[in-house]
Parts: structure tokens; C-alpha cells; sequence
């Protein structure tokens, strides 16, 4: 595991000689601070010839994202799942004063997401690992996605909706606290605390960590290797993929690639 060397950016490469590639642990949200570690990104992004997602964000246009996002009508006449809707809709406007009712229709871990970035009064439609893809878009880098989008989104359908449910009222066990770990996860995140991130978020996964962060490691470093072979890469996953001993820098690693990280701060 990296426990020692806190860093948002990694250079990774398998030979002294070849060109440095470089994965950055992204968060699907903005504010001031993010951006001036975006900022502060880009010259890596510029020395490459290719950009790299999780996804390949102009493949949304070309999807159906709702059968992938929201829940299933099985699921909305779920009473169980009713109930819990109701108290946690309840509960968020009691103590934040947020009406997440155009959310209720998501599955649960987009929903999840969602109520976090709300807590915090940032905009769901604004990231940060969004905005690197523009940027890369704009300065005419080949773009590719990590992991094959359709793949991405159907990960979602395989755990049932009343499973995600059940993770969710976990999760949300005291809303009153939720703002206090969200805010706390933002800046361990700016603390470039890449470990912490990884337990949090296999925390949460429960058992699902394998199909929902373990397998996706796998294939994102096997996109990596692939596009490797022809170009330097910069790269963008989220930041609970990197650490661990399944992440994708222990993964790079046994593949025999030198990881080491990038004080760019």
C-alpha cells in the first residue's frame, strides 16, 4: 500500500528512457481550491500525447444513461424502499434544508454521491475530472476512456437496487454528521491523503469493493498498458482506485512499472 508518499499525481513508466506517463486521482467536484490543483495539472496534461478518463465523456450523447441511472420500476413501487425515501428526504431538508426530491429517482449510490456534493453546496454538474477532459479535448489530445462506458454505467445493475438501498441507509445512519465525513473526505482529498480516500471508499462498498473497485482497477490499468505501448498518457481515475493492495498503483507495479509521486503542489 502507498501509505508514505501522499500525492494526488504519480509518474509511471517501465523504462529510464521511455516518456513519462501520469495517473491523477480526480473527484467529481469543484470549488476554488480544486481549481488551483487543476491548474496546476495541466503542464502534465500538455506533455502528453493522450488524455485518459474513466470514461469517455462525449460516449454520454451517444447512450441511453437512464436505463444505467435511475431506478427500476420494480424498485420505486419497493415499500421498504418508499419508507426509507420519505425519512431520508425528511431527514436532509430537517438539517440542510435541501430538497433532494428531483434526486429520488436515482440509484441509490448515484443518489448517495449526489447528497454528498449537496451537503457541501457545491453544483452536481460541475468536476473536476470533467473539466481536465475539456481541457484535453480543447488542446487536441487523442481522448480515451479507462473503462468501456457502457461496462462503466452497467455496474450499477448488477446489485440490486434493494442491496443499494441497504448500503445507503448505512451510509446515511447519521445525516445529521454527513456534512461533518463529507467535509472531512474534501480535505483529506486536498491533503492529497490518497490512502485515507482508498479506505473510505472500500469502506463503503462493503462487499461489493471487488466488482465495484477491485475488477475496475484491474481493467482501468489494463487500458493503461494498452495505450502505453504507442503514446505518454495522462490518465484521471477516481481517488479511492489508487491505494490498496488492489489499486491501480500496486497493480502498475507488479506489471513492472516504476511508480513515483509528483510533488506538483
Amino acid at each position: 500500500m502507498i501509505k508514505k508518499n501522499k500525492s494526488l499525481l504519480w509518474e509511471f513508466a517501465k523504462a529510464p528512457n521511455e516518456p513519462p506517463n501520469f495517473l491523477f486521482a480526480s473527484i467529481h467536484l469543484l470549488d476554488d481550491e480544486l481549481i488551483e490543483i487543476k491548474s496546476k495539472v495541466l503542464d502534465y496534461i500538455n506533455q502528453c500525447d493522450s488524455f485518459a478518463a474513466e470514461i469517455d465523456f462525449d460516449e454520454e450523447f451517444n447512450h441511453e444513461l437512464g436505463k444505467y441511472l435511475l431506478l427500476t420500476e420494480e424498485a420505486k413501487r419497493n415499500e421498504e424502499i418508499i419508507e426509507f425515501l420519505n425519512i431520508l428526504q425528511e431527514k436532509i431538508l430537517k438539517y440542510y434544508q435541501i430538497d433532494i426530491n428531483p434526486y429520488l429517482e436515482f440509484k441509490p449510490f448515484l443518489l448517495l454521491n449526489i447528497i454528498g456534493i449537496l451537503v457541501l453546496n457545491y453544483s452536481p454538474d460541475k468536476s473536476l475530472d470533467r473539466d481536465l477532459f475539456i481541457y484535453a479535448k480543447l488542446n487536441k489530445k487523442s481522448i480515451f476512456g479507462l473503462e468501456d462506458f457502457k461496462e462503466h454505467f452497467s455496474l450499477l445493475q448488477h446489485i440490486s437496487d434493494l442491496d443499494q438501498f441497504k448500503l445507503l441507509k448505512a451510509s446515511c445512519f447519521e445525516i445529521k454528521n454527513l456534512k461533518r465525513i463529507s467535509q472531512k473526505s474534501i480535505q483529506k482529498y486536498k491533503e492529497q491523503d490518497i490512502h485515507y480516500l482508498y479506505m473510505i471508499g472500500k469502506r463503503m462498498m462493503g462487499k461489493y469493493r471487488r466488482i465495484m473497485l477491485y475488477e475496475r482497477n484491474l481493467a482501468m490499468v489494463n487500458s493503461l498498458e494498452f495505450y502505453c505501448k504507442n503514446s505518454s498518457v495522462f490518465a484521471t481515475c477516481g481517488a479511492a482506485h489508487l491505494d490498496g493492495k488492489y489499486g491501480v498503483l500496486a497493480c502498475l507495479k507488479r506489471r513492472g512499472y516504476r511508480c513515483k509521486p509528483v510533488q506538483f503542489m
